[in-house]
């Protein structure tokens, strides 16, 4: 019987019951109505009826009477008595019959009354034969009277008879009407006590009931949000009506919400992994850029060595050989140390690269959490707007539902904290991709003058394959050694241009790679921001 479940249910099918056991004895009380005003006064009418067809049977002998024994009374007169005479005895034939017909279930008095018919018209004919005689003597006519009275009286006994039977029975009906009445009372009496002592307990019992499951809720709920951020905590309510459903129904946002917080807390460890890695590279680059500046200055002392051999070349002729010999080592010095730099530029922008696809990660990573914080800030809106529902329908249940406004401003609260929380968040994942963005930008400068180092030392071989040309032919032509010599001299000034330029733009590297490791340390700093407080909350 899961509709019994419910509380609204229960209750309903309380007081519907006390309401049917209410309407049984409101229609008890009809029916007995009805029965009393249908029994009530039958018997009593027909006493009354039996009394009056008495009177007028009387009145109408006294009317004969009358009629025979006063004989000097006027025309008008006798005729009166003659008509009273007639009237009375027809009236009291009439309510005797009405009489009749209303005790035909009375066998008692319809066995009494059988020679009521006979004796009738045995006196009504009497009367009629007096009436016909009301000129004979005085004798005559007191002679008939006589003879008449018997069968009067005889009539009169049964009309009196009959009253004291139907007395009788009116006193038993009264009686029956009176113990019927009592035991109604009674039954009444019980059933309406036991109707109020049932709506006083559950007057009692309901709201108490009510109140002690939603007591529960929020006690629960308190202590899940004052819990220092465990969502590890739950109701468990084994209720199976409307306060366990919406336990079990927080019970299923707080692990959600507590899913939502564990895939945070995995996105701000990759992140700070991620980071800690493109640090270590940042650091590689910037050593590695310190160990090109290095190079560099050892190319451009050996440049300046070259330019100042080519000039001893140009003043003395005689040492050209010699000169042109430590020329070609000195290029050799030149090539081997610009091959170590182009192998460190080479290992440099590989780095540089890394750390590139290490950003685009971070990145990812960071849309990600961006779209998690959205998730929570949506589940967020729907509890908020689903605890300001409960509330209205609590607000619309009065008194009470004071209990579901309670549970409903705590749902709210709660939520409120979520969407607080979601919102810092979502401003430090704001800013943990502002840093990525300045991070991959700063990376993309990083490739492009790496690029470019790696191209002018392309250069500066092909500049030291000519200088190798150069003292080749000067050994080869000893008398073109002032041409060469001139030529070896502005190659070995462009040289020192190029490797100038070279070194700035090796000192501009080993910038970017330091701006590279504060906006690492930055984006530690507020991703370990942002994991203290994701921490906060235990899963």
């Amino acid at each position: 019987m899961s509709w019994f479940r419910t509380i609204r249910s229960r209750y309903t099918l309380v007081f519907s019951c006390l309401s049917l056991v209410f309407l049984a004895v409101v229609a008890a009380s009809f029916l007995l109505i009805s029965f009393i005003q249908s029994s009530v006064g039958r018997y009593a009418d027909g006493a009354s009826l039996i009394q009056n067809a008495d009177r007028d049977l009387y009145q109408s002998r006294l009317a004969l009477t009358n009629l025979l024994t006063n004989t000097t009374a006027d025309a008008v007169q006798r005729a009166s008595w003659r008509a009273d005479t007639e009237s009375n005895a027809s009236q009291a034939l009439q309510r005797m019959q009405t009489f009749q017909k209303l005790t035909v279930e009375l066998d008692e008095i319809v066995t009494y009354l059988e020679p009521f018919s006979g004796l009738y018209q045995q006196w009504q004919k009497d009367t009629q034969l007096l009436l016909s005689r009301d000129t004979s003597s005085a004798e005559d006519i007191q002679q008939s009277l006589a003879q008449s009275e018997q069968v009067f009286s005889q009539l009169r006994e049964l009309y009196d008879g009959s009253e004291a039977l139907i007395s009788k029975y009116a006193a038993a009906e009264r009686k029956q009407i009176d113990q019927l009445a009592a035991r109604f009372k009674l039954v009444v009496t019980v059933i309406a006590t036991l109707v109020v002592l049932g709506s006083l307990l559950m007057a009692w019992i309901a709201p108490r009931r009510i109140s002690d499951a939603i007591r529960t809720v929020t006690v629960d709920v308190e202590q899940i949000s004052s819990g220092d951020g465990d969502l590890s905590r739950r109701i468990n309510s084994k209720r199976l009506d409307e306060t366990g459903d919406l336990s079990r129904a927080l019970d299923e946002f707080i692990a959600k919400l507590g899913s939502l917080i564990g895939e945070v807390k995995r996105g701000c460890l990759s992140v700070q992994t991620q980071m800690q890695q493109m640090g270590v590279t940042a650091e590689q680059a910037s050593q590695l850029s310190l160990q090109q500046d290095q190079a560099l200055d050892m190319i451009v002392t050996a440049i300046e060595e070259m330019s100042g051999a080519t000039k001893d070349v140009a003043h003395n002729a005689a040492e050209t050989a010699h000169q042109v010999h430590q020329l070609s080592e000195t290029s050799n010095q030149g090539q081997h140390a610009l091959a170590k730099s182009t192998e460190r530029l080479h290992q440099l922008s590989q780095q540089v690269q890394h750390a590139a696809v290490v950003v685009g990660d971070l990145a990812n990573q960071s849309e990600q959490i961006a779209s998690v914080t959205g998730v929570i800030q949506t589940i967020a809106e729907q509890t908020n707007l689903l605890a300001l529902n409960a509330a209205i329908e609590a607000a619309r249940a009065g008194d009470q539902g004071r209990g579901f406004a309670v549970v409903a401003d705590e749902v709210r609260a709660l939520a409120s904290k979520t969407q607080q929380s979601t919102e810092h968040i979502r401003q430090m994942i704001q800013q943990l991709q502002s840093g990525v963005a300045d991070v991959v930008s700063s990376i993309q400068q990083g490739v492009t003058l790496a690029d470019n180092t790696e191209q002018l030392n392309t250069q500066v071989g092909m500049a030291f394959h000519s200088v190798q040309q150069s003292a080749g032919l000067i050994e080869d032509h000893a008398l073109q050694t002032a041409s060469a010599t001139e030529q070896q001299s502005m190659v070995a000034h462009e040289i020192t241009k190029n490797l100038s330029h070279l070194s700035d733009m090796s000192k501009q590297l080993n910038q970017i790679a330091q701006r590279i490791q504060l906006t690492v340390r930055d984006t530690l700093g507020s991703s370990d921001e942002l994991a203290g407080r994701v921490k906060r909350f235990s899963v």
